[in-house]
Order: structure tokens, then sequence, then C-alpha cells
């Protein structure tokens, strides 16, 4: 599907579970001086304006990230009331939104990045891969302390034109086969459930140790599908030779039952569909990564909404024994 345009939704609550995680993941391979590599299926623009129509027209950034970046900063010095695990996180977007921008996940990848690293991004919109390729060559906002490559580095990002699913299959393992997959489909149609999830436990075959992250929306009328898709990449982990350990979690800022869509365009009693949460899953998450999920997603339940709740499941490395229903 090429309607989806992901600025409508950017720096929104799933966006920050999602750039979140990406964060602490990066920040893990990130120990090692060994390279690593970054494959974004869908990478969308990169950046994208507060100011944009599509931003505007729905406000989520102001329900997400904003509220979220006015809470640490009201906070001030006080550690106590935000995670330092959020940190980082909070300090790439906070230089962001300081030029009323929002990074997405390739310019997170950008920032986090060290010389000798490399990453794939994949974008099949065409009007969303021209905007990426040319974001793809402004400044970086917002540098670590670790020297990044001058020019935003150049050299190290190589932006693809195709189909992320296919391009995915194809460039796996990579040569540099340390390193990380971030997948968001659009979800617009009930194919790419099952095609995520296809994908994912045919890329784990053949790629046993890449870290594998897939963000998917938890709407009421794809409950079928949702299950459906933990099943299979579950199942795909707990077969061959190695057994990874497999984290889910999710965030929810509304009651599942306050939101009954029934399509991602129209719901009941509402103008405005909302998801109501999302969600995540890790194949070989990094070494503490279900501690740090454990010690943030609480905060941003709180700070998110007053209804907000979530869920962490870790199948560990022996096998999958409860499966989702």
């Amino acid at each position: 599907m090429l309607s989806y345009r992901h600025a409508f939704h950017a720096g929104n609550h799933a966006d920050i579970l999602k750039h979140e995680t990406l964060v602490l993941i990066l920040e893990q391979l990130r120990q090692k001086d060994k390279p690593f590599t970054i494959i974004d299926t869908h990478a969308g623009a990169g950046r994208y304006s507060f100011d944009d129509p599509f931003s505007l027209k729905t406000g989520e950034s102001r329900a997400g990230i904003k509220r979220l970046l006015t809470f640490a900063a009201e906070s001030g010095t006080d550690s106590s009331r935000v995670p330092v695990e959020l940190k980082t996180y909070l300090a790439i977007t906070a230089s962001y939104a300081n030029r009323n921008t929002y990074p997405g996940s390739p310019e997170i990848e950008r920032c986090l990045m060290r010389h000798g690293d490399t990453c794939i991004l994949c974008e099949l919109h065409p009007a969303e891969a021209a905007c990426l390729k040319r974001n793809m060559k402004l400044p970086l906002l917002y540098r670590t302390t670790t020297e990044n490559s001058s020019g935003g580095n150049s050299g190290q990002v190589h932006i693809h034109y195709r189909d992320g699913y296919e391009a995915l299959e194809a460039l796996t393992p990579p040569a540099t086969a340390r390193g990380i997959v971030l997948t968001d489909p659009s979800y617009e149609d009930s194919s790419d459930y099952e095609k995520a999830a296809e994908v994912f436990a045919r890329v784990h075959r053949k790629w046993s140790n890449g870290i594998l992250v897939l963000w998917y929306p938890l709407l009421n009328y794809r409950s079928a599908e949702i299950a459906s898709l933990k099943r299979t990449i579950l199942t795909a982990a707990g077969q061959g030779k190695k057994q990874p350990p497999v984290l889910n979690f999710e965030l929810l800022v509304h009651t599942k039952e306050s939101h009954q869509e029934t399509t991602l365009r129209g719901s009941i009693g509402s103008a405005i569909p909302r998801l109501y949460g999302s969600g995540m899953i890790v194949v070989n998450p990094p070494w503490k990564l279900t501690e740090k999920i454990g010690n943030v997603l609480p905060f941003l339940a709180d700070t998110l909404s007053s209804t907000g709740s979530y869920t962490i499941t870790d199948y560990p490395a022996a096998g999958t024994p409860h499966l989702p229903e």
C-alpha cells in the first residue's frame, strides 16, 4: 500500500515506543568497538516538521513527544522523575524539537552510528523516498560524544528505493553480521501482518544472530492478525539449532474497550480513529533490554495517558511453551 504517510503520526506514542527501543538497542551495540549493520525496511522520510499539514491535521505529536519533552524539561535535574534509560532518546528528540522537527528512525540511526557502521534504508513510497534522499544529506542536529563522521555519516548510509521486505531477504545476512533490523510497516492491509511475520521467520533462519525488531499497532479489529503474527515469529524462533530469546512488550495509552475501530480509516463513535497502543517484538534482544524496558514502560504509561498501561513478556531461549492464543 502506497497511500500511507508517516507524517500524520510523527512523534506520537507509537513513535516514542519504537524509537526508544531502537535507541536502547543501538546504545548496547555501541558498547563494543566492533562495527554493526542497521537495516530499516520502512524508513519513511527520515525527518518530519511539526508544521507539516499532515502533522497539524492529527495533532498526535502534542499528546506524544511534545508532552514527554515538556515533562522532562519541567523535571529539570530531578533524575528520579525520568528514567535514565530515556536520556539519549530525549536528548536526540529535544535537539530536533528545538528546530520544530521530529527525527524518524533513519535520523536516529544516523545520530548513533559510528565510523565503520552501516545503515541500509529502504522506502518504496515515491514521495517519501525522495524526501528521505534529501533529508539524509542534511547535517545532523544531534551528535554523541563519540565523533560522528563528517557530512552526516555520508558513505555509510545506503538508500534503496525498493520494497523493504524484498530487500531484507536479499541483503541478509549482511557483510557485517552484527546488527539490527527495524521493521514498522503501515499495516494498512491485513496481509502486512502475515507478510511481516513470515519474512522475519525466513530472515531469522538466514541470520540467526541478528537482532530483529518488529513494531505492530494495537487495533481491536486486528486482534486475530496480531496473535497470528506473534505465533509465527515465536514458532520460527523456537526451531533450529539456536533458539534465541524473544521479548514482546506493549504500551497502551487508551483502554482496549475505548477503541472499537472497524477499519484503519474509520471507527465507531469517533471521527478520528486512534490506536489504543502498540507493541514491539524483539528476537535476540540485547543484554538487559528487558530490564531497561521494564524501567521505561511504567513511566511512559503514566506520563502519556491517564489510562495508560503496559505488558512485558520475555520468552526464554529454551523454547516458547506459551504461544499467544
